[in-house]
């Protein structure tokens, strides 16, 4: 074999001489790179000390070694492992055995801490550049979308599954119990003084549909004396996003069939366009 040829054989592998750490005996191993290796034996035969002892810490060692001399002072001093030789290292990240917890916006790249450093490529040698890695982050307002929030779907009101447009307000517009004629959140609107309480939503004008649905925390400008004094009107829509979707309980009760009013709010779940990747 030539030179050449010895080179491009000893790129491909991660070689190992002489491993002495814990119960290891002058072990040596070539582990590929490009594939997918798993190493196994019955408990204690050495697996956590070839591959977390030596291999992992060699390679987090010299990453650490390679970072100027005031990062040095501050990361973790690790001692070089008991080895003959090792070569062919290359950034090594460790995922332990530990059950993973992970949350919504958790990803392979989160868990195994890959995602700073994919979000630092990117910024630099992106383009088009969105310049600054935070821009690149689904968690951070700077890089999230703005309707997901980073989750990769929307969950929002199924608007015409909730409003009955032949309905006026005194006839209970709103197929969700808690808007029912008489009760707390139903005088919200019945009394704001910004509808005619007898007319069928069907026959609101723009206006008046914007603020019957979608109104946030409007400082109404002659509301019925019932109204609270110091209080703002939300439209429907926005107050069962505050408290039906920005805080989703984790389950809602079903509908009951005998009854006209929908025990659950009718809430739609779709892919964004800007999931992350």
């Amino acid at each position: 074999m030539d030179a050449n040829a010895r080179n491009t054989a000893d790129e491909a592998v991660i070689r190992v001489v002489g491993a002495a750490a814990n119960n290891l005996r002058n072990v040596t191993v070539d582990l590929l790179k490009k594939a997918l290796t798993v190493v196994t034996g019955v408990s204690g035969a050495g697996k956590s000390s070839l591959l977390l002892d030596t291999v992992a810490a060699e390679a987090q060692r010299l990453v650490n070694d390679s970072y100027p001399s005031f990062v040095r002072n501050r990361l973790p001093h690790m001692s070089a492992p008991e080895v003959q030789s090792m070569s062919g290292l290359t950034f090594t990240a460790i995922i332990d055995q530990r059950r993973f917890t992970g949350n919504a916006r958790s990803t392979v790249a989160t868990a195994s801490d890959v995602a700073p450093l994919l979000r630092l490529v990117f910024s630099r040698i992106g383009e088009p550049s969105a310049r600054y890695s935070p821009a690149y982050s689904f968690n951070d307002p700077a890089g999230m979308c703005p309707d997901c929030e980073g989750l990769g779907t929307v969950v929002d009101i199924d608007v015409e599954e909730l409003i009955d447009p032949e309905k006026s307000i005194d006839e209970g517009p709103v197929r969700f119990s808690q808007f029912r004629p008489g009760v707390y959140r139903w005088k919200r609107f019945a009394h704001s003084g910004l509808f005619d309480r007898k007319k069928p939503l069907k026959d609101y004008t723009e206006e008046e549909t914007r603020l019957f649905l979608y109104a946030e925390q409007l400082k109404l400008p002659n509301p019925d004396p019932r109204f609270p004094k110091t209080a703002r009107f939300d439209g429907v829509v926005t107050r069962m996003r505050d408290v039906y979707v920005k805080n989703r309980p984790a389950k809602i009760s079903p509908p009951r069939s005998t009854r006209s009013w929908s025990a659950s709010p009718r809430i739609a779940s779709a892919p964004s366009a800007a999931a992350p990747g």
